[in-house]
């Protein structure tokens, strides 16, 4: 959630609709994203939200003071099949489990890119937790 509002991937619809907490109604028409959107989440620094597009391969990233995606451009390339997503907004990364290629992908959330290559991990990653 982000000032006051929720974001809700709709995987069968390849859009992520925004409810307003306050008034539990939905803001705006959904938001175009990738194929088979999955997992979303929030810099609240940067006000901006990340989607996993499984299908795509790809994270779409949604303006969330103005609700439209993509900030920079076209999707961020990530691994095959990404699932979840967490942010760490101090340090301005997001990190994606590829379940489809062994991989986490690690991604700069200031300039919406990816940092280098995915990083191998165990067989079919899915969720993650970051630590301090």
């Amino acid at each position: 959630m982000l000032n006051n509002h929720l974001y809700v991937v709709n995987a069968y619809a390849d859009t992520v609709s925004v409810i307003d907490t306050r008034t539990n109604r939905v803001v705006d028409s959904p938001i175009p994203v990738g194929s088979t959107p999955g997992a979303a989440a929030t810099d609240a620094l940067r006000g901006r939200a990340f989607v996993t597009n499984s299908r795509s391969g790809t994270v779409s990233v949604i303006n969330t003071y103005t609700y439209t995606n993509t900030i920079f451009g076209c999707p961020i390339p990530v691994g095959d099949d990404p699932g979840a997503v967490t942010t760490d907004a101090l340090r301005g990364g997001a990190y994606v489990p590829n379940g489809g290629s062994d991989t986490v992908s690690a991604i700069d959330t200031i300039t919406n890119t990816a940092l280098g290559a995915p990083i191998p991990v165990g067989d079919g990653p899915g969720g993650l937790a970051l630590g301090r």
